[in-house]
């Protein structure tokens, strides 16, 4: 743990573990943001692709994000069914946070010329590269999407 998000992230996870119907639900999530003041990595990679300005985006950082209309449904399912205890909540399948920004353009009919790779590090990064998580225990419950799926749906007036 090495800043106040991660700490205070586990600590909230810890004291839910005290009460027995408590659910905890990891998730990585993508698409529009709702708030006017903080754009989300899907505001991000589109609004400089739609004003022709590059951007870098690591290769060797792997996830398994969701979109999040998805992940709105899933979660009232998962309210449905009662579940309790830790869930990874993502795509079924992972992909690079390049290749997801190629995805977006080719979505959007973007240049993807525009997205540069480079390989990350975590000493100079501060972030793993490793982010995927493993999705087979709430699989048991509820389908997944996959990433092309989860990309594939965003509504068109994202950009």
């Amino acid at each position: 743990m090495n800043n106040n998000y991660s700490i205070t992230k586990y600590l909230g996870e810890k004291n839910l573990e005290s009460y027995k119907n408590s659910i905890t639900l990891r998730t990585n999530f993508f698409g529009k943001s709702a708030s006017k003041y903080k754009i989300s990595f899907t505001d991000y990679i589109l609004s400089n692709l739609n004003k022709n300005k590059s951007i870098r985006m690591p290769y060797n950082v792997i996830f398994n994000p969701i979109n999040i209309d998805f992940l709105s449904e899933i979660i009232l399912k998962i309210c449905k069914l009662k579940l309790k205890g830790t869930y990874h909540l993502g795509s079924v399948n992972s992909i690079s946070k390049y290749d997801f920004a190629v995805m977006l353009a080719i979505k959007f009919n973007l240049d993807k010329k525009l997205i540069k790779k480079y390989k990350s590090n975590y000493k100079i990064n501060k972030r793993p590269t490793g982010t995927f998580m493993s999705t087979k225990k709430i699989a048991k419950y509820i389908k997944l999407p996959t990433i092309l799926k989860s990309i594939s749906s965003l509504k068109n007036d994202i950009k």
